[in-house]
């Protein structure tokens, strides 16, 4: 009988970073008909957008501020690091994605304002999935919010081999949403929320428990997962571009 058994070959390779994960979305929004069909036009008309340096860092942090309002987000290097990528590395795939970003923010904001909801959520999908409506991340996760399967389903959302409402601009937005109050109830605060949402509330109680009940996100960091836990700095750098 063990000759019928096929060997199963084991990976060693590790889950792919916040970043690394953003900047595939951008790659794959860069293919997309919307985008195409922008850059053809943007072409045509021979125009060109000069890139323009960043302000100092004590200039970034209050702008910063400004911007998340009741989402307290300390400015560092990982929130700078994702600003280069934005305004320098990924210049071009940015500003495509701030175009795409023209037609789903304001269905966004609208339902922002209707739940009472800090209105710097609406910039949490360039985050998470570069405003690409059909992203899918190797853990599963996919459409403009990254809903897993377990909160799509649990936010009412059909997810099978024909119907994946996640990648519905209304059904899925309705659903982070509710999932953002959901978690607001639990913490009470809106940077904790942001983290629940892009690790998990499971992922914030281990980090926790090694940290210290108390602990502040940076403190936190070195315990929550790898492939999660940039996506705090990667969301406020995307608010302030």
């Amino acid at each position: 009988m063990w000759g019928n058994l096929i060997a199963q070959p084991i990976s060693t390779r590790h889950r792919l970073n916040a970043q690394a994960q953003l900047i595939l979305h951008m790659d794959g929004l860069e293919s997309s008909w919307e985008v195409m069909n922008a850059r053809a036009h943007e072409l045509n008309k021979g125009l060109s957008n000069p890139s323009l340096p960043l302000p100092a860092d004590d200039q970034l942090s209050r702008e910063l501020r400004l911007t998340l309002g009741e989402i307290k987000i300390d400015f560092g290097p990982r929130v700078k690091n994702f600003l280069l990528l934005f305004t320098q590395q990924r210049r071009s795939t940015t500003e495509a994605m701030l175009g795409v970003s023209n037609i789903y923010a304001p269905v966004i904001e609208r339902r922002l304002v209707e739940m009472q909801l800090p209105l710097a959520f609406a910039y949490l999908p360039a985050a998470l999935s570069a405003y690409h409506l059909q992203a899918t991340s190797e853990d599963g996760s996919a459409g403009l919010w990254q809903l897993n399967y377990y909160v799509a389903i649990k936010q009412g959302l059909i997810c099978n081999a024909t119907v994946d409402e996640r990648r519905d601009l209304y059904k899925s937005t309705r659903a982070a949403l509710n999932h953002i109050a959901d978690l607001n109830r639990l913490y009470g605060d809106w940077g904790l929320t942001l983290l629940a949402y892009t690790c998990s509330p499971a992922s914030i109680a281990r980090a926790r428990e090694r940290a210290g009940a108390r602990a502040n996100f940076e403190q936190m960091y070195p315990f929550l997962p790898e492939g999660k836990r940039d996506f705090v700095p990667a969301f406020a750098a995307a608010a302030y571009v």
